[in-house]
């Protein structure tokens, strides 16, 4: 039986990569056997590996509707419920909090996060992507973020190994450039910012957001 179940989950995760990774344009449509498949599985096993691979299944959907954004906090609650310690659950509640722009329940779940964990993964890349996270919904808040932790945050991802795979500070970029139109940016931040990109050569992803941080900046 165990035998059995590892298999199943190896089964449906190749298939969740396969169609990740697919640029069809039918894609959504390709997505529902898989959707269909993993939360059948989630509701056999009740455990937190299949309900956290029934959440990852919904989260790479393609339709970003609502009941997507339910789904994928449903099936992670439920493996919370059962290990509060899931560190990838915890990771992608977070996730999708924070793409809510619910950034006080994003913060309370980053903030339980052990970087231990996925540093002992040799997933750096997880470690900067949770800090960025963080330092952006405190910056959509209000809160108060120091010079010295948004300085930390850069330096760790320009001297990340060069083998490790660095994400790009995207939801960071897109805080900062609505803050700056709002009239809420700190200049200190962007500059600091704007040389992390230029440092990182990720300029090309992020047009459109450094545009509107280099307008109207001496």
């Amino acid at each position: 039986m165990v035998l059995v179940m590892l298999l199943s989950k190896e089964i449906l995760v190749d298939r969740l990569n396969e169609l990740s990774a697919s640029d069809r344009p039918d894609q959504v449509a390709d997505f529902l056997p898989l959707i269909r498949d993993a939360e059948a599985f989630a509701d056999q096993q009740r455990d937190p590996e299949a309900y956290h691979l029934a959440a990852l299944v919904w989260y790479d959907y393609p339709d970003d509707t609502k009941e997507r954004s339910d789904k994928v906090k449903s099936f992670l609650t439920r493996a919370l419920s059962i290990d509060p310690d899931h560190m990838f659950a915890r990771q992608y509640i977070a996730y999708t909090c924070f793409d809510e722009g619910d950034y006080e329940a994003a913060l309370s779940h980053l903030r339980r996060l052990n970087t231990d964990y996925f540093e002992n993964l040799d997933q750096h890349w997880r470690v900067l992507k949770n800090r960025e996270l963080e330092i952006a919904a405190d910056l959509y808040l209000g809160n108060a973020v120091s010079q010295s932790a948004f300085a930390n945050l850069v330096f760790d991802y320009v001297s990340a190994e060069s083998d490790d795979y660095a994400p790009i500070p995207l939801e960071l970029a897109q805080c900062l450039a609505n803050l700056h139109s709002a009239g809420r940016s700190d200049r200190l931040i962007v500059g600091q910012f704007t040389q992390l990109v230029d440092r990182l050569s990720c300029r090309h992803a992020l047009v459109s957001e450094m545009a509107v941080l280099e307008r109207n900046m001496p």
